[in-house]
């Protein structure tokens, strides 16, 4: 038996300790992933938590390439494999840690994705690489594309998003503006195109145009008045619901719509497509997060049941969702009060 098969055939020690660190900072990232995201914490807690999110997982990616690299010495790897690791651990590091800030920033949460699942398919694969008895049912050359694949998608997966974000920020204000002159430069450039946007609106103007100030401070008012008098408002407010704008459900007295059988129609169907948008993520999210997303529009599901129409199938699909978040008593008595919508 050569020296590099008893290598090999060895109890693989090292390998297993390396994992446990690895499970335990991806355990205190996630932790506190969540943390930053419960609503019951304050701003504070919560900083506190994406700071601590940031530190477990740059020093999770630090215990990957470790693993990674006993799997590739102590075990056996494709040469192409190792070349492709090399590139694709800092890559998929990189793009979770650009994750963390979309989700900080209020972005899709599915973002939680690639720091939740990068690691164990990374940690999975090094393993794999150590166990080489696993090597004659996973045959090295499908087990490396597949772990590798699905690396690269979820590591470009936020990428076009944050690369956006970034090339939307404004370019630094002149150094010898105080940071609190730079602020007042933004919110008066703001302030302006918001005006000259609100100004170039007409009559003609779609509805969902006329929404974009009906909770502005200046123009509020006016865009409210406005939308009242738009000859085609309540087409727009029915093309609206389908476009998945829920306005129309919570202005609808504002702005005089009526619940015409075409309305009704068009909220059932924004309804269905509501809740299944706002699925839970997974069995233990609570439903106090999503809470206001079903709630804020309420009022005007009372209302168009009041004036008799069927939103049936769209209590349905929230009662569904709803019933997937995690069991808390809040979410029980939400379930219980729709039960009671009739």
């Amino acid at each position: 038996m050569s020296i590099s098969e008893t290598t090999r055939r060895s109890p693989p020690i090292g390998a297993i300790i390396v994992l446990a660190v690895a499970v335990f900072l991806y355990a205190g990232m996630m932790a506190n992933l969540d943390e930053t995201h419960n609503p019951n914490s304050d701003a504070m807690g919560r900083g506190l938590a994406a700071g601590f999110a940031v530190v477990f997982l740059i020093a999770e990616w630090l215990v990957l390439a470790v693993l990674l690299m006993i799997g590739g010495v102590k075990g056996e790897m494709p040469a192409w494999s190792a070349m492709t690791g090399t590139i694709l651990l800092p890559l998929s590091g990189f793009s979770a840690g650009s994750a963390l800030g979309l989700l900080d920033n209020g972005t899709d949460a599915r973002y939680i994705l690639v720091p939740a699942l990068i690691p164990p398919v990374i940690a999975g694969y090094a393993m794999w690489a150590r166990l080489t008895i696993l090597h004659r049912t996973l045959r090295p050359l499908p087990t490396s594309l597949v772990a590798w694949l699905a690396v690269a998608i979820l590591a470009t997966a936020p990428l076009p998003r944050y690369s956006a974000q970034q090339a939307a920020r404004p370019a630094p204000a002149s150094p010898q503006k105080s940071a609190l002159q730079q602020l007042d430069d933004e919110e008066k450039q703001i302030r302006l195109e918001m005006a000259d946007r609100f100004h170039k609106l007409t009559p003609g103007s779609p509805l969902w145009e006329w929404d974009n100030f009906f909770d502005d401070p200046d123009f509020g008012k006016q865009a409210i008045a406005a939308a009242r008098q738009l000859t085609h408002r309540q087409a727009d407010a029915e093309q609206e619901l389908d476009m998945g704008i829920g306005t129309p459900l919570i202005r609808y007295q504002a702005i005089d719509l009526a619940p015409t059988p075409a309305f009704c129609a068009a909220a059932g169907r924004f309804l269905s497509h509501n809740a299944k948008e706002n699925r839970s993520m997974t069995e233990q999210t609570d439903f106090l997060s999503a809470r206001d997303r079903f709630t804020r529009y309420e009022d005007g599901m009372r209302w168009l049941m009041e004036s008799r129409c069927n939103l049936d199938a769209g209590i349905a699909a929230i009662r569904e969702v709803v019933a997937g978040y995690r069991q808390t008593d809040g979410r029980d008595a939400y379930l219980a009060h729709l039960a009671q919508l009739k």
